[in-house]
This record gives structure tokens, sequence and C-alpha cells, in this order.
């Protein structure tokens, strides 16, 4: 037996060929954080459970569920206690989202999970798809404590829809040896109506390893059979088994003419990676290159033959002549085999660059993409590629810039040329030059400067990539704060999100713009919810706003303004808000009471009351810019004077509220905080009276006596 192949790339491109690519909820937006969260982070999650909304703590559930924390980790962020609340959000009815996240961080519980299992699993069962797969996902990650519930995964597995399917798989894979009493069911998946649960039953067999050896021979007996339909999986099986006799590859060979193209490819990828046997199939395939008339079957053979490395060398001179065909079919072959030879090439790179300056831009592009694959000597011909920057034909100026973004700081001198490509006619060209500037290292001030004065070109496109660009090259763009902060007034609301977005990735310096950017957040969102492209808008904007995190109250208006834009937002707004700000009191108190919380604190004793009223008051001239949060906060302060016995020495900050309300027109909320003004003056005048009358003393203590609602 021979070792076919050990590459965890390809395992996942093996996937992307059984079936398209299916976006799966997880109750996760974003990429998972590798890091722990920072201790900023953490208070703004803990905060955000301690509201009195459950629907932000589902929030605050799906930020946590992001880290990569292990037990003591995780339990040292949220405490026991507040697991067991987590726990009870399980069954929660009016929003299936807070479910599915419940269910993803119960299982950083480690151990302590366990009582908690048989809860999870009972997802399985659930009437939203997204919260089966994110139990599927948490039984998965608890592995061994969740071993009892492999039976309901594999139902799940081949009774739903292909993207519940997948996430059983995957949860089934992270089993481990626990899942070995279920080859047998897995075995007779194989043959299962359905081609994505064959496929992934053949998957979670190849990932068991030398465990299930014996199931070669069924496996190839699937291959002999040209119309049974579970081969594509049978192969990959047999790929992740890492198993194959001389015999059997033989019949991968053939596989490469094999109808289905699907099955073509897989070998193909196969073959490249069989080891002692490359040097004779090797002959074989390029002759195969060179004669087959379907482009399919051609370039699974040319793919097979540029897998083989310097088992194929001594073909690079005649893949470089197919290369020139007059066929384009026939090029675009030579192509994918010369690209997969990558620096088995790297001797005939000579004749390569001779056909930069060949006529035909489909050759000079191709060229550009196999001399980006033999990296170990790409620096040396840095000159000749950035020629092509000026190409007359955009697909090779884009190769071109591709190729020098790989090259990194050794193309630092032709930084000029790719600002130039910022104003190219194509977009893609433009995006592409824009990623590409932060790979070359350092950019001078004077050439930044130039990107920035993009910012003011007549083109909305230009001006969009050039902040594209000074998000990319980062904190070394600081100097163009300014000139960024006027684009966040830019007519087009793609390029101010832009601006906003390079503002995030300036660090310190750019925080104090924080209000500006998340002011963003309620433009032209009508509802962050019912749009996908809102929803991907939000967060975005939200990771801009990140990235100048720890935030204070000066933003917190900014952000809380957005939640009026639904009562179905709300929560979200609420959470981010905490997420950003909790590190400032009184943020966390002005998110308590404003952005539509269902529930508002109660029972105020005078000293908490006094906090709010302080907070308040530090958050007025904030709130001038959003009407709606300045209204809110005035009912509010009403509210709160009217549950608090206030004391005389309180009359500052009531003065306070009583003039700004009265100064902005909010006259029953002036009214009520004037009301208790107004009963310590009645009680000031009945004092003095009492006072003259029995001559007491001015020093008499005064200053305990309480007013409030019903006191006089």
């Amino acid at each position: 037996m021979i070792q076919l192949i050990n590459s965890s790339w390809l395992l996942k491109f093996l996937t992307l060929l059984l079936v398209p690519l299916t976006i799966i909820f997880l109750g996760q937006t974003g990429l998972t954080k590798l890091n722990p969260p920072k201790s900023w982070q953490a208070q703004g999650i803990l905060t955000a459970l301690d509201d009195l909304d459950p629907l932000v703590w589902g929030e605050a559930l799906e930020e946590a569920a992001e880290y990569q924390l292990d037990e003591a980790e995780f339990l040292a962020m949220i405490s026991s206690a507040k697991m067991e609340q987590i726990a009870e959000l399980l069954k929660f009815k009016r929003k299936p989202e807070i479910r599915g996240n419940a269910a993803l961080v119960i299982e950083r519980m480690g151990e302590a999970a366990h009582i908690h299992i048989s809860k999870v699993a009972q997802l399985l069962e659930d009437s939203d798809v997204r919260v089966q797969q994110s139990a599927a996902r948490s039984l998965g990650q608890m592995k061994e404590l969740a071993k009892e519930q492999i039976p309901q995964l594999i139902e799940l597995l081949q009774n739903s829809s292909y993207s519940t399917s997948r996430v059983a798989a995957n949860a089934l894979i992270q089993m481990g040896d626990s899942a070995l009493p279920q080859i047998p069911k897995l075995l007779r998946l194989l043959q299962h109506p359905k081609p994505y649960v064959r496929g992934f039953a053949a998957e979670i067999l190849g990932e068991m390893g030398t465990n299930v050896k014996h199931i070669v021979p069924e496996l190839l007996n699937i291959l002999k059979n040209p119309t049974f339909s579970p081969r594509l999986p049978a192969i990959e099986a047999l790929i992740k088994l890492e198993e194959a006799t001389p015999q059997q590859v033989s019949q991968l060979v053939s596989l490469l003419q094999d109808t289905d193209f699907h099955v073509r490819q897989l070998a193909a990828f196969a073959l490249g990676e069989i080891g002692e046997l490359k040097r004779e199939l090797a002959p074989q395939l390029f002759r195969l290159v060179e004669e087959t008339r379907n482009l399919d079957e051609r370039e699974s053979f040319a793919l097979a033959l540029g897998q083989m490395g310097e088992a194929a060398r001594h073909y690079v001179p005649r893949l470089i002549e197919l290369l020139q065909n007059r066929d384009p079919n026939i090029r675009s072959s030579a192509a994918v085999a010369l690209r997969g030879l990558g620096e088995a090439a790297r001797d005939y790179v000579p004749q390569l660059i001779k056909l930069l300056q060949n006529p035909n831009p489909g050759i000079r592009e191709k060229v550009l993409s196999i001399l980006g694959q033999m990296e170990t000597t790409l620096e040396t011909r840095v000159p000749v590629i950035a020629q092509l920057l000026e190409d007359n034909d955009s697909d090779v100026r884009l190769m071109s810039v591709t190729v020098l973004g790989k090259i990194g700081k050794t193309a630092n001198d032709y930084v000029p040329q790719l600002i130039e490509r910022l104003q190219d006619p194509n977009n893609s060209v433009r995006w592409r030059a824009a990623l590409v500037l932060r790979e070359v290292g350092t950019i001078p001030d004077k050439e930044i400067d130039k990107i920035a004065q993009l910012l003011q070109h007549s083109n909305p496109n230009i001006r969009m990539v050039s902040a594209r660009a000074l998000e990319k090259i980062g904190k070394a763009a600081w100097k163009q704060i300014p000139q960024l902060v006027k684009t966040l007034q830019d007519p087009i609301s793609d390029v101010r999100r832009q601006a906003a977005i390079a503002l995030g990735h300036l660090g310190d310096k750019a925080r104090i713009y924080s209000p500006q950017i998340a002011k963003i957040l309620q433009e032209e969102q009508p509802n962050l919810l019912e749009h996908s492209n809102d929803f991907i808008f939000f967060q975005t904007m939200s990771k801009a706003l990140e990235n100048l995190a720890p935030l204070g109250l000066e933003t917190t208006p900014a952000i809380l303004n957005a939640a009026y834009i639904s009562t179905e937002i709300a929560p979200k707004i609420r959470f981010l808000a905490y997420f950003l700000c909790s590190t400032d009191p009184d943020a966390v108190i002005l998110i308590q009471w404003l952005g539509h919380p269902p529930q508002y604190p109660s029972n105020l004793n005078r000293q908490q009351g006094l906090k709010i009223l302080n907070a308040f008051a530090e958050a007025w001239e904030l709130s001038e810019p959003f009407p709606q949060l300045r209204q809110d906060l005035a009912v509010q302060i009403a509210k709160v004077v009217n549950q608090v016995q206030w004391n005389i020495d309180d009359l500052s900050v009531l003065q306070t509220h009583y003039n700004n309300l009265k100064q902005s027109d909010f006259k029953p909320q002036a009214k009520t905080v004037g009301e208790v003004l107004n009963r310590f003056a009645l009680w000031r005048r009945s004092w003095r009276g009492l006072r003259d009358l029995l001559s007491l003393s001015d020093s008499f203590p005064i200053g305990s006596f309480a007013i409030g609602q019903g006191s006089l």
C-alpha cells in the first residue's frame, strides 16, 4: 500500500467539487476570532448579559461564540451562574437565533456542559434549521461528552437539507473515535438517494483513518460500476484513507476520461500526489494533454501532470510550446500544467519571459500567472513584470498587479505605478491595486498623499478605491485622517462607508472621529435586518468601530441613534453599544435607558438616580445631532426624576436638566422637573418664614430633607 495524498488544502477543494458552495448560518456572521477577547471586549459581553432584554443577551452570546477559548478561559470570562442564565435561553421562543447562539456558547463550558447536553440535543429537532445547525455544531465541539447523541446526528445528516447535513457531518467528524460504532450505518449511507448524503458519509469514513481500512475493497467495487452514482464520494474516501495499490492507481487513471467532470477532477488531483509512480505516469499524462480533443478531459490531464512536480520537469519545454498553440483551449491546458509545476519549471524562466512580448494578450496573461507560481526566483523578475502594468489589455494589467503583490517588499520601487492603477479604466485592476499596496512594504508619505488626493476625484469609484487603499495601508496613512473625515460627507453612500472603514484601520489617532463613523450606521438604512446587503454593511461598519474601541460616552449616542430605525434592529444596536463602550460607566447608563429597551431599571434609590441624571446631563449636548435620541432622552429624564426622593443637594443637577429641557422646547418633561424644583422652592419659603418666626440659626441642618413625587 502506498500513501496517496496528504493535503489539507486539497481536501477542502475536493469538498467544493462535490457540491456548490452553500453559506451556512451558524449563529455567526464573521470569521472565528483566534485570540481571546481583550479586557474591554469581555467587559462589553458581560455588561450586555446584565441587560434586561434577552434579545441583547442573544447578541452577546453570538459575539462570545466567536472566540476560540478553552474551558478555563471561557468560564473565567462568563461565570457558572451566568451560564445557568444562558442555558435557559435554549428554550427561548421569541427568536430562534437566541436558541442557536445559546447552544453554541454551552459547548464552551467543557465538562460543565454535560448537564445541558440533552437540552442542546433537543434543538436538533427545532423548527428552525439555523437552530438545528447550531445545536449540531455545539454537539460536535463537545466530542466525547456528546457521544450518546451520535445517532441523532446521523439522523439529521440523512434527513435534512444540504446545509444542515453539512454541519451534521462536520459534527460527526469531530466526534472522532466515538463515531466508530456507526461505521455500518455510514457504509449504508454510501447508497443513499441524496448525492450529498453519500458524499458526506464518504467524507466521514475517510476521516476515520486506519480504523476503516477494511472498507477499501467495498469502495473499489463502487468505482468499477460506471453507472453507480456514489463513485465520487468513494474516490474521496479513498484519498482521505491515503491508501492505494498500483492496480488501484491504474483504475484512477482510467477515471481521467470519465463522463463525470467532478470524477475527472478528483482523480487528477489524486494522481498528482501518488509519490513513486509519478515518473511512470508523467509520459502517459503528457500524451493525453497533447492528443485529447475534449477540453474538460485535457485540462484534467494537465491538472494531474502539473501536480507531479520534478517527475514532469522534462516536459516543461513541450508545454511551453503548447502555450503558444493557435488553439486557445490547448494554451489554457498548458498553462494549467505549468502553473501546477511551479518551481519545477524554474529553469525555463528565460523562455517564459520572452513570451511576455507575445502579441497575444492571452499568452502574456497566462505567462504572468505561471511566473507567479515560481516564488523562489520571483523577486529577480520584478522589472519585466512591472512593465506590464501599462499593458493595453486589462487582464494582463490585472495579473501583473496580482503577481507584484506576491513579490511583496521587493516591488516597493513600483509603488507610483501601482498608485496609477488606482485610476485604471478597469474596476478589477483598481481594486486589486488597492489591495496590493499593502503588500509592498513601507510607502513614502508623498505617495500616500497622492492616494489621498484621489479622494477628491470626480469619479466616485476612484474615490472609493482610494479610501480602500488607505484602509489597506493602515496606520502609516494616519496623516490622511482629515481627508477621510471630509469624505464621510461624500454624496455617494458607498464612498462614505469605505472612508469610515479606512478610518477604523488608522488606530488611536482616528478614535475621536468614531461618532461620525457611528452616525453612518443609520444613513439610508430603513431596516438593517431585512436585506442581506444592509446586514453585511452593518457588520462592516461595526468592525470599523471595533477597530477604534474601546469607545466611551462621546460615541454612544451616535451608535444608539441607529436603534430608532426599528424595534427589530434595536437589540443588535444596543449590544454593539455595550460591546464598544462599556468601559465608560456613563455610557452603560445611557444604553440601559435609551434605544427601545423593553424594560427600564426600576426601584431607584437617590444615589442611583443621581448617577443616572449626571450621565444624562453629560450626554445632553452629545445628543443634539440626533433628534429621536434626544426626544427619548428627555422622556427618560422625566421618568427618573419622577421615581426618586431628591435631596436639596441635588438642586444643581435638577436645575441643569430643567434648563436643558426648557431651552430645547421639551415642555411636558420640563414641567415634570420644574414641579420638583417648585416643591423645593415652596419648602424653602416655608422654612425661611418658620426660621424668622422662631429666630433659628442659619446653620440649621437642612441637607437631609428630601423632596420627590408625593413628598408634599
